[in-house]
């Protein structure tokens, strides 16, 4: 068989397994017994919009490091932020230091990140905690 052949079997074949829309059974996936998997309509979430909108309770702003930012700018709880740019263009450096300022605020940090691995960020975060390159974290006693 063909390189070409088997290509088309299995384009075939992903075809095959595509769901059509009027095959799924909405009722029955909405009245399924999991609930972390449960689909909620916009009005299941009306009286928990009304009680955010009326409160007069303010959430704690969770701030970048730079003060300029802090009336124009905050991060809100639970949310994910992604830095996208070419290759050099500060993204990592950026990260780091807002991570930095978001761990001295007590929040939670998760960095992915596809061109630095683990050890490199965090050998990078650790020079901008210190505020200087760090070649040997802990160096030899004299």
């Amino acid at each position: 068989m063909s390189l070409e052949q088997r290509a088309a079997e299995l384009d075939e074949a992903r075809r095959l397994r595509i769901i059509k829309s009027d095959s799924i059974d909405v009722e029955k996936y909405l009245h399924s017994n999991d609930v972390t998997i449960k689909v909620k309509q916009a009005r299941d979430f009306l009286d928990a919009i009304k009680e955010t909108y009326l409160s007069t309770a303010k959430d704690t702003k969770i701030l970048l490091p730079w003060t300029k930012t802090h009336d124009s700018f905050a991060f809100r709880p639970g949310e994910v932020t992604v830095y996208a740019g070419s290759n050099g263009g500060g993204k990592s450096l950026l990260t780091g230091q807002i991570a930095l300022h978001l761990v001295k605020q007590k929040q939670k940090v998760c960095i992915a990140s596809f061109e630095m691995k683990p050890i490199k960020t965090l050998e990078r975060m650790l020079r901008q905690f210190a505020g200087e390159y760090v070649d040997d974290p802990l160096p030899p006693l004299s």
